[in-house]
């Protein structure tokens, strides 16, 4: 395979979808509670009274968002989703997914006769979330003229204890070796003293420190390893009392990545047979391979797959930027990659492997997995499942 250079500079772009009616505002976000609720007022998603409409199936929705206001976790607020088939013809709703595992979206009938409706039912998971949070519905139906809607979903979800980083107590490193540190911030918000006190744990390789910055009120928890940890990512959960009436017991995420030298972001792309953007034609991905070590002039000079109907470009060694810059163990900079992939359905069960050959001699290549196995991708992504914690 012909690699060819590429030297843009990194794009990341947010796109935001938002589809209004005339002048009509949407009516006021409905106060959000862990029981099923209609829909507030809103004026239904439609086309501009000024155009005609053309014949054939026109969905319309009751509302053009939801917003669940605030609501304690983990409480998960539920909409029930008009969905109307004004057309002249069979309206046929296809696919309906969500862009976060924390949503869940799953419509009444598929199939509606011109007049008929039915309903979505939306329901936000906010088990392990925090503060402001987005979501989208993603609903695909036979309208031509709107053939995929997205449905934005946010609110706030109210925490005793806020954690800071969201994703627990996390251990970035590049060695295996015992003593390697991470922390994780929690802050009360409640009007009761917090009183840590561990309780359980289910990752023999860590140690917890319970350190208290502001008495009942705010803590630094610093996790330490103990022995040895293998190369990849260990997973486990610390279970603390707090003393709160609130939120009793406290969940804290633990992760230990053992980096490589080279680390491609994503390590696996996932590919779903049931994704009409994905099951019958080639599906273009980015991968950012992350380099930590110190070669100088560090490249990748080579990306190679079996299947020939992989492409892949990719360029220098570029800084690292944004976010990137806060992380560690630090970066000694980023290759940015393009990869073109068959469609699902041409993917073989084991899926495929794309191996990118780098200049340097203790760290000559990486791997990426394609597949459509999401059990695969989630073992490349998340590493092992823990063990079960036992209170």
């Amino acid at each position: 395979m012909t690699a060819k250079w590429n030297l843009k500079q990194p794009v990341f772009i947010a796109t935001l979808v938002c589809i209004a009616i005339g002048t009509t505002r949407l009516a006021t976000a409905q106060q959000a509670t862990s029981q099923p609720q209609s829909a507030p007022a809103s004026q239904p998603q439609s086309a501009p009274a000024s155009q005609p409409q053309a014949p054939g199936p026109r969905i319309v929705l009751s509302q053009n968002a939801w917003d669940f206001g605030e609501v304690w976790h983990p409480l998960s607020p539920v909409l029930k989703l008009g969905v109307k088939n004004e057309g002249t013809a069979d309206l046929t709703i296809g696919r309906v997914k969500t862009t976060c595992g924390c949503t869940l979206a799953s419509a009444g009938k598929s199939q509606l006769k011109p007049g008929e409706s039915t309903e979505i039912r939306v329901e936000f998971e906010t088990r392990g979330k925090q503060e402001r949070v987005t979501s989208k519905v993603l609903i695909d139906s036979n309208d031509v003229e709107r053939p995929h809607i997205e449905f934005p979903v946010s609110g706030f979800v109210k925490r005793a204890v806020i954690r800071e980083p969201l994703g627990g107590l996390v251990i970035r490193t590049l060695s295996t070796a015992p003593g390697q540190t991470g922390s994780l911030r929690l802050k009360n918000q409640t009007d009761q003293p917090l009183k840590l006190k561990l309780l359980a744990k289910n990752i023999d390789e860590l140690d917890v420190e319970i350190k208290e910055d502001k008495p009942g009120q705010e803590y630094t928890l610093i996790g330490r390893t103990t022995k040895a940890v293998r190369n990849g990512t260990t997973r486990g959960q610390f279970l603390f009392s707090t003393g709160l009436e609130r939120e009793e017991k406290l969940y804290v995420d633990v992760r230990i990545g053992v980096l490589p030298y080279v680390e491609p972001i994503p390590p696996a792309i996932l590919l779903d047979p049931a994704d009409p953007n994905m099951a019958a034609k080639p599906v273009q991905r980015t991968v950012l391979l992350q380099y930590y070590g110190s070669t100088p002039q560090f490249r990748i000079t080579a990306a190679e797959c079996k299947n020939p109907d992989v492409k892949v470009t990719f360029g220098g060694l570029l800084p690292a930027s944004g976010g990137m810059e806060q992380l560690l163990p630090k970066m000694t900079g980023y290759v940015r990659a393009e990869v073109t992939v068959p469609p699902a359905r041409e993917l073989p069960a084991e899926g495929l492997v794309i191996e990118f050959q780098t200049n340097d001699p203790d760290h000559p290549k990486a791997e990426v997995l394609v597949t459509k196995d999401r059990a695969a991708w989630e073992l490349r992504t998340y590493g092992p499942s823990p063990l079960p914690l036992k209170e």
